[in-house]
């Protein structure tokens, strides 16, 4: 089915390669595939076609997440927050990428400029707020009224406590996701990718006595819709 979407999205490009969001679609679809190098291919094309659609920033900063390229993966999600800053999707995104590369500051800094200019009335602003500590996980998962916050909200939950070290709920989080979420947003595929990097086998520990000490074998983590 990916395949024939490819080459849907193929005959679209052939027939108008101006035309920007073939382009965007299909970079999702290698998204899905994991062919992360061809998604970013796909997602430069589109900014350059319409670099004020902040679109195509969150995509490619998603893909270049996906690849653990983290700088890369703020500049577009910067980049998107200029450009809508009434979108709570890329903040939410920056915030995890900010945390996954170190940057604490940055990450708290992204939630409080965010709390003064979006529509706190509206959905996904609970989300600010519980990774503020301002909300607890039932609290958020009570606000998550439909199938696609449902969604969006126990991938978020599941990223919070895989960077908190807490694997077994990130697992369950990203597992529900996996089974009962809507496979069509963003926040599908990070979980199943997430969930899959949870529970692929640990390599056997080094033995050998370093400096250091044991290394931590945990590993790292971390909307919009597909374009129209």
């Amino acid at each position: 089915m990916a395949d024939k979407a490819i080459r849907d999205f193929d005959e679209a490009i052939r027939f108008k390669p101006k035309f920007s969001h073939p382009y965007g679609n299909r970079g999702i679809i290698w998204t899905i595939k994991k062919d992360y190098d061809r998604a970013i291919k796909d997602f430069d094309r589109g900014v350059e076609l319409e670099p004020k659609n902040a679109k195509f920033l969150v995509q490619r900063g998603l893909a270049w997440r996906a690849k653990r390229e983290f700088g890369k993966a703020l500049h577009d999600f910067d980049k998107a927050i200029l450009i809508d800053p009434k979108s709570a999707s890329p903040v939410i995104f920056a915030h995890f990428t900010a945390r996954e590369a170190g940057h604490k500051a940055k990450a708290e800094q992204l939630l409080k400029a965010a709390s003064e200019k979006l529509d706190n009335k509206a959905w996904p602003y609970p989300v600010l707020q519980f990774l503020a500590g301002e909300m607890n996980e039932p609290a958020l998962l009570k606000l998550a009224t439909d199938n696609d916050r449902q969604t969006e909200a126990r991938c978020y939950l599941g990223l919070d406590h895989a960077l908190n070290k807490r694997k077994k709920e990130a697992t369950a989080q990203f597992r529900w996701v996996r089974d009962h979420g809507n496979p069509h947003i963003p926040e599908h595929r990070i979980a199943v990718a997430e969930l899959e990097r949870l529970e692929q086998p640990q390599k056997s520990p080094n033995r050998r006595k370093t400096r250091d000490g044991p290394h931590d074998p945990f590993p790292g983590n971390c909307s919009t819709r597909g374009l129209r």
